[in-house]
């Protein structure tokens, strides 16, 4: 059975940052961040981890919800 979960995202500050997506694998894919601010978050060249959605922002404080699955 897939698991498929949306996660809110904040930039922290500009550049790069992850967070955690909690699905206990790699995920089989991801949505290209959906903007809820006014500004860029946009996926690294590696996009996630086990562990993690990996992320750049441009700026601090930005948000938007990434569904991954």
């Amino acid at each position: 059975m897939a698991t498929y979960t949306e996660i809110p995202i904040t930039a922290p500050a500009p550049g790069n940052f992850s967070v955690a997506h909690g699905l206990g694998r790699v995920p089989n894919g991801a949505t290209p961040p959906a903007m809820t601010a006014a500004g860029i978050i946009r996926f690294q060249a590696a996009r996630f981890d086990v562990t993690n959605l990996l992320l750049s922002a441009s700026d601090a404080g930005l948000t938007a919800r990434i569904f991954v699955w």
